[in-house]
């Protein structure tokens, strides 16, 4: 609680004058030794004051006894024992109702009026009881054989005001969920007017009668129920007080059943009598507020239920263990064609077709039997039946609930017909655009096969050896691409290609063409398991086509045995690294690969830039092109790459 310097002090300012007043009143109840007595305000005062505004209002406590105790004659380390012991109670008393228990002052559950009674009025009372009695022993104020019945009359008083005066506090300032219509006034007044006459006749003696003793004070009771029934706790808490209050100023007078010869003997009977009207009135409130709350609840639940039910597109239907239709909501019409009326107390296998009826009978017998079933709590998509005949297909699910010991059993019915059309159509879309799309490779591969062949032709009559290797590359190129079709014509996957087997075709081909021995120039491949997508297939078997021909042509001399090897692999980092290399005389020193007239090492870097990879060469043991690419999107707009345990690029 955050409060300005002023409003702080003003506070406490005005606990301190409520705490010396009130103080001053139960000092004239029979105070023994001028500070000990059976009716205590202060204390659920205090009590209240912490719960309601927080812990910071403890100096009016302290300042508040001190003073009275001081005024009213007490030694000085007296009157301050008796602040500090005041203090601690209410403390104490708090810290144990909202530390431990999620204490609610409205006092609206049983649990919350057990713990005012036990941690409150029972043990946080002891320490108030205990510090002021000592702290006047202490100070000689009365002999030893006197601190018992002392510390009891405090304890006493102490316990009845938390159990009397805090909760009329507490529930009249909290905020409470249940709140006294205003046709309920009439019927205060009348209840206010009967407790009133009550008291009158029992505790101060308003009637001349012969049954004027203990018996008539039963006659309480009607009314105190009566307040608690009709009006909840603050009826309740109210009712007390005001019985409190009377029974003790009569008695004061000599009046009512707890007058005796001893006046502190009567009022600790007194005392006794207040707790137990006090207990039993908080208790039978805070029932009746629980069950008023279950019921408002339950009724909130089925407004709440019925909204939802009447207002959902699918059909709600609950059965018994015999499968009787009990409940079914409007969307049942739409599904199936009857109405409410019509399938009410019917079976709920109309809505089966009857060719499956034993089947799905057998099925949710299983379930309402056992409750465990391989439709428990998930959908499941069964035929239903139209009114008309025609079949529905369904998504069903089921739940059960149990009501007045029986069970009962609910399932939420949805017609996916609309869905299992698109279904079906999107399956047909799919197949015909795989068709298609097999049908634009199959194309694009013949057509890059013929311009294949047109340069096989033309290079028959060239004679210039260097414009026939360039015919040659050029062709090797197309190769390398109209591969790539031929293999996503042949597998069902359409975005991604084995490029395992392409590299290994590749190769062959290459070493085919350059008539190379495989026994002398031996081509190893090592990328198990990668897929690539078609334009980072493409652009990698390009580079991988410049950079073999490359080495079929220059790295190894006539009559020199040697190695190509092709490496491809993916890294924790989602980055793959393509490494082609030979073990053959290697390129010169002088060469900067990435500015040079071959068209070839041109491709590779354009290419490499293309699939947003670097590019390194390592001179070390003949030559290697180390290619690095992400398998996220490149700069051409391709996709990324992926190993068979991830998606395709």
């Amino acid at each position: 609680m955050k409060l300005g310097y002023f409003p702080y002090l003003t506070r406490i300012g005005i606990l301190s004058a409520i705490y010396f007043s009130s103080a001053k009143l139960g000092l004239t109840m029979d105070g023994m030794s001028g500070f000990a007595t059976l009716v205590w305000p202060p204390a659920g005062i205090s009590l209240a004051a912490l719960l309601l505004f927080g812990y910071r209002l403890w100096p009016g406590i302290t300042l508040g006894a001190f003073i009275v105790s001081l005024l009213n004659g007490a030694p000085l380390l007296a009157a301050f024992g008796i602040g500090i012991g005041n203090t601690l109670e209410a403390l104490f008393g708090t810290y144990l109702l909202q530390r431990f228990k999620g204490f609610r002052n409205s006092l609206e559950r049983v649990q919350d009026v057990l713990w005012l009674l036990v941690y409150a009025a029972l043990l946080s009372t002891v320490v108030g009881a205990t510090i002021g009695v000592s702290s006047f022993w202490l100070a000689g104020a009365f002999s030893p054989s006197s601190f018992g019945s002392t510390w009891r009359a405090w304890w006493v008083g102490d316990m009845l005001s938390d159990l009397v005066i805090a909760p009329v506090l507490l529930t009249w300032v909290t905020r409470s969920r249940f709140t006294i219509q205003s046709r309920q006034v009439a019927e205060a007044g009348v209840l206010a007017l009967s407790l009133v006459a009550i008291c009158l006749v029992v505790f101060w003696d308003l009637f001349s009668t012969e049954l004027k003793g203990a018996s008539l004070v039963y006659m309480i009771f009607p009314t105190l129920i009566w307040a608690s029934l009709r009006f909840g706790q603050r009826g309740a808490v109210t009712a007390t007080f005001a019985i409190s209050s009377l029974t003790i100023w009569g008695t004061a007078q000599g009046l009512g059943p707890f007058t005796t010869e001893t006046f502190s003997e009567g009022l600790l009977f007194l005392q006794i009598f207040m707790g137990v009207i006090s207990v039993t009135a908080m208790s039978l409130a805070a029932v009746v507020t629980e069950r008023a709350r279950s019921e408002q609840n339950a009724r909130e639940s089925e407004e709440r239920y019925r909204v939802i039910t009447e207002t959902a597109l699918d059909a709600v239907i609950t059965i018994d263990r015999a499968g009787k239709i009990l409940f079914v909501n409007q969307a049942a019409e739409n599904i199936f064609g009857y109405s409410v009326a019509e399938m009410l107390d019917q079976p709920l296998s109309m809505i089966m077709p009857e060719d499956l009826r034993a089947r799905h009978w057998a099925s949710l017998k299983r379930y309402i039997d056992a409750g465990k079933t391989d439709i428990r709590g998930r959908a499941v998509q069964l035929p239903g039946l139209h009114k008309s005949g025609r079949h529905i297909p369904l998504e069903v699910s089921f739940g059960k609930f149990l009501k007045d010991g029986k069970h009962f059993f609910t399932c939420i019915i949805r017609d996916i017909t609309t869905r299992k059309r698109a279904e079906e159509q999107i399956k047909t879309s799919l197949k015909e655009k795989e068709v298609l799309l097999k049908e634009v490779h199959h194309r694009v591969k013949n057509n890059l096969q013929v311009i294949s062949s047109m340069l096989n032709l033309q290079a028959r009559h060239v004679k210039d050896q260097k414009a026939l290797e360039m015919f040659r590359e050029s062709q090797d190129r197309v190769r390398s691409v109209a591969l790539i079709h031929e293999k996503l014509y042949q597998t069902k996957e359409l975005s991604r290609i084995d490029f395992t087997e392409y590299v290994r075709n590749l190769g062959a081909n290459l070493v085919r063409t350059y008539g190379v021995n495989p026994d002398s120039i031996r081509l190893q491949i090592h990328a198990d398991g990668v897929l690539l997508s078609v334009d980072t297939a493409i652009s990698c078997g390009l580079i991988i086509n410049e950079l073999v021909s490359n080495s079929l042509k220059y790295a190894f001399p006539a009559g020199k045995d040697g190695e190509i090897h092709i490496k491809l692999r993916s890294d924790k980092d989602n980055q793959f690294s393509l490494i082609v290399g030979d073990n053959g005389i290697g390129l010169p020193e002088d060469l900067d690969f990435r500015n040079t007239e071959s068209l070839g090492l041109q491709l590779v870097t354009t290419l490499t830039d293309q699939i947003g990879g670097t590019v390194e060469l390592d001179r070390n043991s003949g030559t290697a092109f180390r290619i690095v690419f992400p398998e996220s999107k490149y700069k051409g707009g391709g996709q990324g790459n992926g190993k068979r345990a991830h998606p395709g690029c």
